[in-house]
């Protein structure tokens, strides 16, 4: 199966989705609809009470799903951050982001990840461009609107300013255009909950800037979740160079600011007061990209075969309860 998506051809980008359908039947056949909990900000609060249906969010997860994988696919080959031009990189997304039966539901941190993707593309941007205000702008924005669908998504704005030193030598103008796009955003927040007379200061405790290191209080079979996506993590750096080998001094920085977000990833754990499955969605971007590569440099095809036989029965076993 895998075989047919190592062509980047536009029939087989558009069998994403069925086979992400696949992926995520158990979704289709319990729908499970999101839980809203107190900490979640206003904007989450209503979208989900406006897509209240289980079966409808499960729907438009699968949707969101398949844009992202076409998304990502183009990023890899547009930035040249594989050896091979393939559709694997939304292959192994799809997978990773369906992998467990806590990533059913339509989620504020997968709409997060419609966010973040936009802010890596725009953070492609700026390398030897002339004009980047607009993109660095944008950066700042974005990650402000990620934060309102996740607030501890707010210090993602640190991985926009490493990202933007490592890509170009930064003048004093350029670090006030990214903050001045975080601001401009919550100034036009602020001021609409003003006007409809909103609880301002309530929404923004929820942005809490104190670790609460509550990573090390989960236990049971949550453990075993947890270390699995570490190890991955840990298996991609542990793999830095095999990805960054031959390739251009471009490619090499991008694929950089790929990890800088799979550190923020990891980070973020140690920050938010509940620790829940939905923390891991943010990894699965650069996690995605990074195993393409190793199944790219599998050369045996019965291998990549038999590594995505492998995951694929390790999710519809976790879905369907089997272990």
């Amino acid at each position: 199966m895998i075989g047919i998506f190592k062509n980047n051809l536009f029939i087989n980008s558009l069998l994403l989705l069925p086979y992400i359908i696949i992926l995520r039947v158990k979704s289709l056949l319990s729908p499970a609809g999101y839980s809203v909990i107190e900490e979640d900000t206003f904007l989450v609060k209503s979208l989900f009470e406006w897509i209240s249906s289980p079966l409808l969010q499960s729907i438009l997860a699968i949707l969101l799903i398949y844009v992202h994988t076409v998304y990502i696919n183009r990023l890899v080959i547009k930035h040249r951050l594989a050896p091979q031009i393939t559709l694997l990189p939304g292959l192994v997304y799809a997978v990773l982001v369906s992998m467990m039966p806590e990533f059913t539901p339509l989620s504020p941190h997968l709409l997060a990840n419609s966010v973040i993707l936009i802010v890596i593309g725009q953070l492609f941007k700026i390398y030897k461009s002339p004009k980047v205000a607009d993109n660095i702008f944008n950066v700042g924005f974005w990650i402000g609107v990620a934060s309102l669908l996740v607030p501890n998504y707010i210090y993602l704005i640190i991985i926009g300013l490493f990202s933007i030193f490592i890509l170009r030598s930064v003048k004093r103008k350029e670090l006030v255009q990214l903050f001045s796009g975080l601001f401009t955003l919550f100034f036009i927040v602020v001021g609409s909950m003003y006007i409809y007379d909103m609880p301002i200061l309530e929404e923004a405790s929820k942005m809490n800037f104190s670790p609460h290191l509550s990573i090390f209080s989960i236990r049971g079979v949550e453990i075993y979740k947890f270390a699995g996506w570490a190890l991955l993590a840990v298996f991609a750096v542990v793999n830095y160079n095999t990805y960054t080998l031959k390739k251009s001094i471009q490619a090499q920085k991008k694929i950089n600011i790929l990890f800088w977000f799979l550190f923020g990833s990891a980070v973020l754990l140690l920050l938010v007061s509940d620790v829940v499955a939905f923390n891991a969605l943010l990894a699965c971007i650069p996690l995605a990209i990074f195993i393409n590569v190793n199944l790219i440099n599998t050369k045996n095809p019965l291998i990549q075969e038999l590594i995505h036989v492998l995951f694929l029965i390790l999710l519809f076993s976790l879905n369907f309860g089997m272990i």
